[in-house]
C-alpha cells in the first residue's frame, strides 16, 4: 500500500498573530467586489445542496456549521474577507482563486489541474491536456456487456472515431448495430483479444469513402447469430494501409472482403486468428503489398482469396488449417489481370480441402499471368478427408499462364501433391511423396537423392542455365499409353515394373522420334513393338506418346531437356 499524506480534515483561519481565529466572521462574495456587500451562495457539502448562512462564524479557527467543524464550498470564483470578534479585518482578497484542500472550491475541473511527467526535462501540463491524449468509448456513453444497447454503443463508437484520437475500448462485450463507417486513420484498442470484443449483427466495418487506412489492435471481431462481413472495402479509390494486430476474427461470411476493381494497398495482419468465415476468411479483388505474419488460420470456409490482381504479397509463419476450401488461392479471372512476385514462407498447411478441394490453387481462367510465386520451407500435407488427393494444383486455363513458380526446401505429402500445367516450375530441395504426382514443365535443379519420395528411379537431368526440364512420375499400366503434355526434346526415361524393364533416351523433334540409347533393347519408336516400350509422335493429339507392351504394370520417371537460346 502506498503512503498517504495527513493533510488537515477542514480549514483554519487566524488571527494577524498567527493564533486561531476564534469567534471570527467570514464573507464570501463575488470577485473583484466587496464580498461583505456583494455575498454569494456558500455551502456545507460539495453538491451544493446545504447552504450555508452569511458572515460564518469560526471556532477555534475552524468554520462551523451548528457548533461543528465543516468546509465551505462555491461554484465561481470569489472575493473574501475576514474579520476578527471586534469586527477588524485580517485579510480580504478580492480575486481569490486558489483551492486549498478544499478549503473552497470553486469550479474544479481538469484544465485547472496541473500534471507533470516523471523523467528529466518532463514539462507542466493540464490534467486535461493529458487525459485527451487519447478517448474511450465509455467517454461518449457506451454500455459494456449489454446488448440492448447496440445502437447507443454505435453512436458512441462512430463520436469516438470523429474525434481523430485513439479509441480505448475496456474489457467486455461491446454490442454494436451494423454498417459502421469506419474513419480513416482510427486507432481502435482493446485490451487484449481475449478480453474485448466488438460483436454486430451482419456486416460490422465498412470503408466507402476515404482510404480505410488505420488499426485495429487487441481485440476480436465477430457475428452473433446473424452472420455478415467484418469489414468491407468498397472505396472509390485505392485504399489501404489498415493494420490489424492481435486481433481475433471470429464469426462471419467473410472476416475482410474487398470487392472493387481499385487496390487494397498494403494491407497488415500481425498475431491475428482467422477463424470461423463460412464463405472466406480474406478476399481481395487488387491486392498490393500484403503481408501476413505469424497468423492462425483453421475451419473457414476459405483461407485467403485473391480473384484478380496481385503485386508484392507475403504471407510469413502462418499455419492454414480446417479449411472447406482452399487454405490459399490466387486466381485470375478476367484478361489482363496479373498476380505478381507472391511469397509464401514458414507457413504450415494441414487438414484442408474438406469438400475436395487442393490446399493450394493457381488458376488462370482469362488471358491474365500468374508470375514468381515462391513457397518456401512450408509443408503442405494430409487432405482433410481421403477424397482430397491434390495438394497443390497449378492450371493455366483461358490463354492465361503461369510461370516462374518455385517451391524451395518445401515438403508436399498426398496421393496427388502437386499437379501443375504451368510453364516453369521449379523445385529446390523440395521432398513430393506418396504415389501419382504429375508434374508437367517442372524444373528440378540440384535436387538431392531421395528428394522425390515414392517414385521410381529416374535419369539424372542437366542443370545448364539454357535447357528445361520436365519430370513426369507416374504409373502406366500394361498396354495402356501415356501423351507427354510437352513439345520437342530429349527425353531420358526409366520404366520399372515387375517383370519387364526399360530405359532410354528418344530425340523427340518436328514429329519424327530418334532412339539415342536403351539397355537390354527395351525401347523402340516403333508402335505395337511387343515387349518394349514404345516411343512416337500420335498426329491425333499432336504429342509424343510412351507405348507400355512390356508385359507388367510400371512406373515411369522421365525428364526432358528442352533446348533454348543460352542466356
Amino acid at each position: 500500500m502506498s503512503a498517504l499524506s495527513i493533510q488537515p480534515t477542514y480549514p483554519i483561519f487566524t488571527e494577524t498573530d498567527g493564533q486561531p481565529l476564534e469567534d471570527g466572521y467570514i464573507w464570501i462574495g463575488t470577485a473583484n467586489l466587496d464580498p461583505e456587500g456583494n455575498p454569494i451562495n456558500v455551502y456545507w457539502d460539495a453538491a451544493l445542496t446545504q447552504m450555508a448562512s452569511q458572515p460564518i462564524r469560526t471556532q477555534g479557527g475552524y468554520p462551523v456549521n451548528n457548533g461543528t467543524p465543516a468546509r465551505l464550498y462555491v461554484n465561481s470564483d470569489y472575493s473574501i474577507r475576514v474579520m476578527s470578534k471586534f469586527g477588524i479585518t485580517v485579510y480580504i482578497a478580492p480575486a481569490a482563486t486558489e483551492r486549498y484542500s478544499d478549503v473552497v472550491i470553486a469550479d474544479i475541473d481538469s484544465s485547472k489541474v496541473s500534471f507533470i511527467q516523471a523523467g528529466t526535462g518532463a514539462v507542466t501540463r493540464t490534467a486535461q491536456s493529458k487525459m485527451r491524449e487519447s478517448v474511450n468509448v465509455l467517454d461518449f456513453g457506451a454500455v459494456m456487456d449489454d446488448p440492448l444497447s447496440r445502437a447507443v454503443n454505435k453512436t458512441a463508437l462512430v463520436n469516438a472515431m470523429n474525434t481523430g484520437k485513439k479509441i480505448n475500448v475496456p474489457a467486455g462485450v461491446l454490442w454494436v448495430d451494423n454498417d459502421i463507417e469506419f474513419v480513416s486513420d482510427t486507432y481502435l484498442c482493446g485490451e487484449g483479444a481475449l478480453l474485448t470484443t466488438i460483436k454486430g449483427s451482419g456486416d460490422l466495418f465498412k470503408v466507402t469513402t476515404g482510404f480505410g487506412s488505420g488499426t485495429f489492435q487487441g481485440l476480436t471481431l465477430e457475428n452473433d447469430a446473424t452472420l455478415g462481413k467484418l469489414y468491407t472495402l468498397t472505396p472509390p479509390n485505392d485504399s489501404g494501409h489498415a493494420r490489424f494486430i492481435d486481433v481475433n476474427f471470429g464469426d462471419a461470411t467473410y472476416h475482410i472482403f474487398h470487392a472493387t476493381g481499385f487496390a487494397a494497398v498494403s494491407p497488415i495482419f500481425e498475431n491475428c486468428v482467422f477463424r470461423g468465415a463460412t464463405i472466406n476468411s480474406r478476399y481481395y479483388r487488387s491486392l498490393w503489398a500484403y503481408k501476413e505474419t505469424n497468423c492462425y488460420n483453421w475451419y473457414n470456409g476459405a483461407g485467403l482469396v485473391v480473384e484478380g490482381t496481385s503485386m508484392g504479397c507475403s504471407v510469413n509463419n502462418s499455419v492454414f488449417e480446417h479449411h472447406t476450401n482452399e487454405a490459399m488461392k490466387l486466381s485470375v479471372v478476367s484478361a489482363g489481370n496479373e498476380q505478381l512476385s507472391f511469397s509464401v514462407n514458414n507457413t504450415y498447411f494441414e487438414f484442408n480441402g474438406k469438400a475436395g478441394t487442393p490446399d493450394v490453387t493457381l488458376i488462370t481462367s482469362a488471358a491474365g499471368r500468374i508470375r514468381a510465386v515462391d513457397f518456401n520451407n512450408c509443408i503442405i500435407q494430409n487432405p482433410d478427408v481421403s477424397t482430397t488427393p491434390v495438394r497443390v494444383y497449378l492450371s493455366a486455363g483461358g490463354g492465361g499462364n503461369i510461370d516462374q513458380i518455385v517451391f524451395s526446401s518445401c515438403s508436399v505429402i498426398g496421393t496427388l501433391p502437386l499437379v501443375t500445367d504451368a510453364s516453369n516450375v521449379t523445385l529446390r530441395n523440395t521432398y513430393i511423396a506418396a504415389g501419382t504426382s504429375s508434374y508437367v514443365n517442372v524444373r528440378i535443379p540440384n535436387l538431392a537423392e531421395g528428394a522425390i519420395g515414392q517414385v521410381a528411379p529416374r535419369a539424372t537431368p542437366s542443370v545448364a542455365w539454357n535447357t528445361d526440364f520436365t519430370q513426369d512420375s507416374v504409373s502406366i499400366a500394361n498396354g495402356a499409353t501415356y501423351d507427354l503434355a510437352v513439345g520437342s526434346g530429349l527425353i531420358s526415361f526409366i520404366a520399372v515394373g515387375s517383370v519387364g524393364t526399360a530405359a532410354g533416351v528418344v530425340l523427340c523433334a518436328f514429329g519424327t522420334t530418334t532412339l539415342v540409347a536403351t539397355t537390354l533393347a527395351s525401347v523402340t519408336v516403333t508402335p505395337g513393338t511387343a515387349n518394349k516400350m514404345n516411343v512416337f509422335y500420335n498426329a491425333g493429339t499432336g504429342r509424343y506418346r510412351l507405348e507400355n507392351l512390356l508385359g507388367n504394370d510400371v512406373v515411369l520417371s522421365i525428364s526432358m531437356d528442352k533446348l533454348r537460346s543460352v542466356v
